[in-house]
């Protein structure tokens, strides 16, 4: 492949990801899995919203078939949240995980 070509793939992955990250309401599951570097990974992003307005943001990850680790970032109002959520959604296409399930 071209360099010119190269830059072009990587444009579209940026775009996708963006749609991707755009999209995202309620919550966003993604995968890695890499059978030769035996690379079995889950992320999943939540938004949980607030009884009194604003919300969290639940981040879970860790290995297929274990519990994992979560964080649990607050957040005034949604604009904000939304915004991390589309920086994190990003970093994780970037990362090489695959959207499997997203609302």
């Amino acid at each position: 492949m071209r360099t010119s070509e190269l830059g072009q793939a990587a444009q579209l992955t940026r775009r996708q990801a963006a749609e991707v990250a755009a999209r995202f309401q309620s919550h966003a599951r993604f995968i890695s899995i890499n059978q030769s570097d035996n690379r079995h990974r889950f992320y999943v992003l939540s938004w949980q919203p607030g009884l009194f307005g604003g919300g969290a943001l639940l981040r879970s990850w860790g290995r297929i078939g274990t519990q994992g680790r979560s964080l649990l970032a607050f957040y005034e109002d949604r604009g904000r949240a939304q915004a991390a959520a589309e920086r994190i959604i990003r970093r994780r296409l970037r990362h090489g995980y695959r959207v499997i399930d997203q609302c």
